[in-house]
């Protein structure tokens, strides 16, 4: 009888110990809005980026075919690369999950590159001509620099007065076709049956990734302020350096394509519809001493993107005209920094969220 009576104590505290986690820290509040951030935002988002990159493949298929030059299918090509970078924009901070997985984020987006090591690796290709490296899946073993957009967008737009040679065109083809690879492989790993987003929306003890509700959650606040300082840094932040020291260029992601300004705009659109999902203006409504937060971030998300577009995109003119230039990319630099610091100090704790670091941190 003692045996036993130790047996159902045993069994008491072990049904404790597997439910009560999950009992405690279950907030459906936080699961709505981790479900309708994936289905409504970062779900169409991985398809609108696999689509435009199967697009941008085809595309440039068909203008090498025909030899390259001037003409609709050069800019049915141009077309479909700036779709792509604009859908690539909003998800490029998730570096969580199924695009940290064989370092899928870098391998498309490899950025910043201050050594200008894509354009040395390119160079280098491109003067071997191997044949091997155009073979279906030779791409995805080379270096990331080689890869994704930023080397794609170096082929394209390097020397738009000059007509690439059947190498370089076909080098094209190929780094399209992986990047298609790489949208498909993302889109596929959030759904299924073991997807990401099952695994979000089912936190628990026998989780791998998430015990709680709260990680879940953190895990969608903590890619939103990766996304507010890839804005502040590699954005505002580069722009007014550049222009402090006279720079021709100011380092800004697509900005040899002519589609840096499009990049940070979808970014901080992105960003603000994680924002408006997420329902991060609710956890501070309540108290009259912090309900102004909810007033203030979605001010300045607005302002962020309208000043986005207002902003010019030279370093040049960012000096020369102080008034829409200067102003303009300091007010974006204070409102994405500002952004981040509230939602990280105070929304995120007033929600419960623990968020530890965040993807960019020690960068």
């Amino acid at each position: 009888m003692k045996r036993l009576g130790w047996l159902f104590l045993a069994a008491l505290f072990n049904c404790a110990v597997a439910s009560g986690p999950t009992a405690a820290s279950s907030r459906p509040e936080l699961l709505a809005v981790v479900a309708a951030s994936i289905d409504q935002h970062i779900l169409p988002s991985h398809a609108a980026l696999k689509d435009s990159t199967q697009e941008l493949h085809a595309d440039l298929k068909e203008w090498c075919a025909n030899g390259g030059g001037s003409g609709p299918a050069r800019t049915a090509v141009h077309q479909s690369f700036e779709r792509s970078v604009r859908s690539w924009a909003a998800i490029s901070f998730l570096r969580f999950g199924p695009a940290r997985k064989n370092s899928r984020q870098q391998r498309l987006g490899f950025f910043p590159d201050p050594r200008g090591v894509t354009l040395r690796q390119l160079g280098a290709v491109l003067k071997r001509k191997d044949p091997k490296l155009l073979e279906p899946g030779a791409l995805a073993r080379q270096s990331a620099a080689l890869q994704g957009f930023p080397a794609l967008e170096a082929l394209l737009f390097q020397h738009e007065s000059v007509e690439p040679d059947p190498y370089a065109c076909d080098l094209a083809v190929a780094i399209s076709a992986n990047a298609a690879t790489l949208a498909q492989e993302l889109a596929d790993e959030w759904t299924g049956d073991q997807g990401w987003r099952g695994l979000m929306l089912t936190p628990g003890p026998h989780n791998p990734v998430y015990k709680t509700d709260e990680e879940a959650a953190g895990e969608l606040v903590k890619a939103l302020l990766t996304g507010l300082q890839i804005l502040r840094d590699q954005g505002f932040e580069a722009m007014l350096v550049a222009a402090e020291k006279g720079r021709d260029r100011m380092g800004l992601a697509f900005e040899r394509s002519g589609l840096a300004r499009a990049f940070l705009l979808e970014t901080a659109r992105s960003c603000a519809a994680l924002v408006e999902k997420l329902q991060l203006g609710d956890f501070v409504k309540a108290n009259p001493q912090t309900t102004w937060m909810d007033r203030w971030i979605k001010n300045a998300l607005r302002n962020l993107q309208s000043d986005i577009e207002a902003m010019p995109m030279t370093a040049a003119a960012v000096i020369s005209t102080p008034a829409q230039g200067t102003n303009l990319v300091r007010r974006g630099r204070f409102y994405s920094n500002g952004l981040r610091q509230i939602i990280g100090r105070q929304v995120a704790p007033t929600a419960g969220l623990t968020l530890g670091f965040n993807e960019l941190d020690g960068d």
